[in-house]
């Protein structure tokens, strides 16, 4: 019994379930349901139906089951009856019926069942008995796909492409992917090596006479992100990663993931296409092959790519010719190649055909492009794998869906302008997607106008002249194959000479030119000139003499009278404007007018000079000038000087003008600058000096001034006045300050040194300061009792000495505590013995010891031994060392005395007499004691 997995889907779909079967499930509803009712009115009869015949690998086999008892369980269990593994059985699994006697339940095609295996479906009803079962076959995987411009892979097999899913333009490539699961060996009908194996396309050439899909090239040159462009000026599907396997649903998906991950990769060049083949397409009268290599040099070569799960041997991809159909004419392509692999992706892409394009000569401007086919679709088909037909694999788009690129056109009102005036451009989109972009540059004026608008005419007014030039592009980023220009000229604004005003006597003659420049006023070159006296438009009368050409105008006046006095203007005018000049005819009858600057003042010491007078009918000279000294200060005065003026008929007028030069500045001071002495220095002010432009100064003491600050510092500030000839006054100020930055003068006491046990005092310090008092306080005092010994030690007295400034001096004495005394020592009791072994062991503890100036540590020095006779004298020396090393010693004198005799043991107690001598005893042994042995 083999597994597998199967489920049910009562109440909601699948997470298997794709959409297309989704929307298949109603229909097998209502089938079911028709075959329960005509169970209502027959024998009742349940049966099972899949929802297609030949499944593939890792596919859902969905499965309805009707006319069973409602409610009942149905067990259900998969047997292969055709295969090299007929007759088994895969574990069975119940589904409860609905209360119409109906469900649906899905079973998964396992990976290691073998291609072409036949499989039947049994469904048994547990409570009626009623059995029905339904044949499948597990087969080739055929998973065409065909990718939109955006970035999600749309599955679009059997179907067509709408607007609502994506949009193509001319010159893009459309990426198609076939992903093929489960390869069989090739039959041997269609090749001796069961390895080899072919494809066979059909994709739609022309239709209607346009050209639809011209040529195909790379998967890399339709998906590529980069930002290589084409004709009409797109990017190549740009947000499309050439390595794209599709949505993570696609069934599909771990197989391509999984091949490209592989290094089975081969490219096979793609070649034989449609190069003039003009006897089928015979309405299309350009070259497909001179596109086709135009094209590889720009993109580089076409190549399709292959996949698979084991080594690609070769491979070759060829257009095998035209086939024609009723209106249509379709490439027909065949792609072979050689490999054991069971899984197996090609990519390769659909060009479409360009009406236009910017240049590179791939369009077909006579004909017609892709986007001039109405209606649709276009047919990418795969119809033969092995010699067998692959059922209808078409991915379409729908004509309609491909954009031609947008064209434009422009027009201007006037082609030239004025210097402040404008003109109208007007832009338009001949064709294209709205809204459109119309971006218009003009490079010599820094002008640049973008304007978003979905009219296909919009305006501009431009008032500088120059080159502008429209870039039209639409809402779908298609750019006009050519910008339109339009040149907007300049005309030149009229202009004219001057005029110079004219003095004449009476009886004398006056004449007036003008000359225009610019752009006439009409195409026959001529300038109008109108002349005026006085505001008043005049003409040729009786003195007055006007003559005029195109560009020139004079006015000539003969035997001047006053009455002809007069401000004359002439009005130019051209193409643009008008210009007005005028001037002022002077007919001498009365004196000339001068006009003097007016009197003036000027500082003594300044250069100066009189200021000329003006006259607009005579000829000015001096005619004297006088100096005044009297009544003024210093080097002061004044001077007047009169010119006349004489115009040319000898009438004269005079003016005066008068320069007093004064003395308002004060005199120039040297001040000392301020200075700083220290205190008790000798020092004085020092005098200024001063200067003046003017004359004489004067230096005055004005005062002093003294502030004290501290001790017996000060500042002393003192002003003198300087006053000029004309009483000009200037101050000037000098400041001593008298500081006192010396220390006081310390005279500070010796260290000392002093012995254990005496008083400490200090020796104050004292102090004098030249600026002042002082204030003497102690600062710190500090003991140091590192590397003393004993109680002794060192302190250190410091103190500070501030005069009234706050200058300080510091000021420090030591004294030093040493110990120089031995310590005092006193022996134990002198004391006699009888023994010697009764002499006790030294003990220094038994000494007594003290010192004034620390701790005293005792030590036994050693003993002495005198005899006499059988007395025994012993000296021992005890020794007291203090802290600092001072020692001292004592004696104890112990006296060995034995005055305690020896006893005797044994002797007889009494006398014995005996009669003879051999009576006598042997001598009794006598033994004796000493408290000293």
């Amino acid at each position: 019994m083999k597994t597998a997995l199967p489920f049910s889907t009562p109440l909601s779909p699948n997470p298997f379930e794709t959409s297309s079967r989704r929307k298949l499930r109603p229909a097998l509803r209502w089938m079911s349901a028709a075959l329960f009712v005509l169970g209502c009115f027959a024998a009742q009869a349940a049966t099972l139906v899949t929802d297609k015949e030949d499944y593939p690998p890792y596919s859902v086999v969905w499965i309805t089951g009707t006319g069973f008892q409602p409610g009942e369980t149905v067990s259900n269990q998969v047997t292969q009856i055709e295969g090299p593994d007929a007759g088994a059985a895969y574990a069975p699994w119940g589904v409860v019926a609905d209360t119409n006697g109906n469900f649906e339940t899905g079973w998964i095609v396992f990976s290691d069942e073998l291609i072409g295996t036949t499989l039947q479906i049994t469904g048994t009803g547990q409570t009626s008995g009623l059995i029905a079962s339904a044949t499948f076959k597990d087969g080739v995987s055929l998973d065409f796909s065909q990718f939109a411009n955006e970035t999600g892979n749309v599955q679009w097999i059997n179907g067509t492409l709408n607007a609502n899913n994506s949009t193509y333009t001319e010159g893009m490539s459309v990426p198609q992917r076939l992903v093929i699961n489960g390869i069989p060996a090739a039959p041997g009908n269609c090749s001796s090596n069961s390895n080899y194996h072919c494809l066979t396309f059909k994709v739609l050439a022309t239709k209607g006479g346009f050209h639809a899909y011209d040529f195909l090239t790379s998967w890399q040159q339709g998906v590529q992100a980069a930002d290589q462009r084409i004709a009409p000026g797109l990017n190549l599907m740009a947000g499309l990663a050439g390595f794209q396997c599709g949505d993570l649903g696609n069934p599909e998906f771990g197989i391509c993931t999984n091949l490209h991950a592989m290094t089975n990769v081969f490219l096979v060049p793609i070649s034989g296409d449609e190069i003039s083949n003009n006897v089928v397409l015979n309405t299309i009268t350009n070259d497909v092959g001179l596109r086709i290599t135009r094209y590889e040099n720009l993109f580089g070569d076409r190549t399709a790519t292959l996949y698979g799960n084991a080594p690609i041997l070769n491979a070759t991809f060829t257009f095998v010719g035209y086939e024609p159909g009723s209106g249509e004419i379709y490439s027909v392509y065949k792609l072979c190649w050689e490999s054991a692999s069971t899984q197996f992706i090609l990519e390769v892409a659909g060009h479409l055909a360009q009406t236009t394009d910017q240049g590179q000569l791939l369009s077909y401007p006579d004909t017609g492009g892709s986007a001039n086919i109405n209606g649709g679709p276009y047919h990418f088909k795969l119809v033969e794998l092995d010699c067998g037909s692959t059922g209808n694999k078409d991915n379409q788009i729908q004509g309609g869906e491909i954009i031609p690129q947008p064209i434009c056109a422009v027009s201007v009102g006037v082609t030239n302008i004025c210097p402040g005036t404008s003109a109208t451009i007007s832009g338009m989109a001949l064709a294209g997607k709205a809204p459109f972009t119309y971006t218009w540059i003009s490079p010599e004026n820094s002008y640049t106008n973008v304007i978003s608008s979905s009219v296909t005419n919009v305006s501009i007014t431009v008032s500088n002249p120059g080159t502008y030039t429209l870039y039209l592009s639409d809402a779908l980023g298609l750019v006009s194959p050519e910008p339109c220009s339009v040149v907007v000229g300049l005309n030149t604004g009229t202009t004219a000479n001057t005029l110079t005003n004219q003095f004449i006597c009476p009886g004398s003659s006056a004449s007036f030119c003008v000359s225009a420049a610019g752009t006439p006023r009409d195409a026959t070159g001529d300038f109008g000139f109108v002349w005026k006296k006085n505001g008043a438009v005049i003409s040729s009368a009786g003195n007055l003499q006007i003559t005029t050409t195109a560009s020139n105008s004079c006015l000539v006046i003969t035997n001047a009278t006053g009455a002809n006095a007069a401000t004359y203007c002439v009005e130019v005018t051209g193409q643009c404007n008008t210009v007005t000049n005028c001037v002022v005819l002077t007919v001498s009858t009365t004196p000339p007018t001068i006009i003097c600057v007016p009197n003036k003042s000027v500082e003594c010491g300044q250069a100066w000079d009189f200021d000329p007078p003006t006259s607009t009918n005579g000829v000015i000279s001096i005619l004297n000038t006088t100096t005044n000294f009297t009544g003024f200060c210093g080097d002061t005065f004044s001077a007047t000087r009169t010119w006349v003026a004489m115009n040319a008929c000898g009438l004269t007028n005079t003016c005066s003008q008068t320069v007093t030069v004064v003395d308002t500045t004060p005199p120039a001071i040297n001040c000392p600058t301020n200075k700083t002495v220290e205190c008790t220095t000798s020092w004085s002010f020092d005098l200024p000096t001063a200067s003046d432009l003017c004359g004489t100064n004067r230096i005055d003491l004005v005062g002093t001034v003294t502030n004290a600050v501290c001790g017996d510092s000060f500042t002393a500030t003192r002003t003198w006045r300087i006053t000029d000839a004309c009483g000009n006054q200037a101050l000037c100020n000098q400041t001593v300050t008298v500081v006192d930055t010396t220390p006081p003068e310390v005279n500070c006491p010796s260290n000392k040194v002093i012995s254990c046990g005496q008083a400490i005092d200090f020796n104050p310090p004292t102090a004098n300061d030249v600026c002042g008092t002082n204030k003497i306080v102690v600062l710190r005092t500090v003991t140091n009792t590192a590397g003393f010994c004993g109680a002794t030690f060192q302190v250190t007295r410091t103190w500070q000495i501030t005069d009234a400034c706050g200058n300080q001096a510091r000021c420090s004495q030591a004294i030093t505590l040493i110990d120089t005394n031995p310590p005092t020592i006193i022996c134990p009791t002198n004391l006699t013995v009888q023994c010697f072994g009764d002499i006790p062991a030294p003990d220094p503890s038994l000494a007594s010891s003290s010192d004034t100036c620390g701790t005293v540590t005792n030590s036994w020095d050693g003993d002495t031994y005198l005899t006499n006779g059988c007395i025994i004298t012993v000296t021992r020396t005890y020794r007291a060392t203090d802290a600092c090393g001072n020692t001292n010693t004592c004696n104890q004198t112990i006296t060995v005395a034995d005055t305690i005799a020896p006893q005797l043991f044994g002797v007889p107690t009494s006398n014995q007499f005996f009669s003879c001598p051999s009576q006598i005893p042997a001598l009794p042994v006598v033994t004796a004691t000493d408290n000293c042995v």
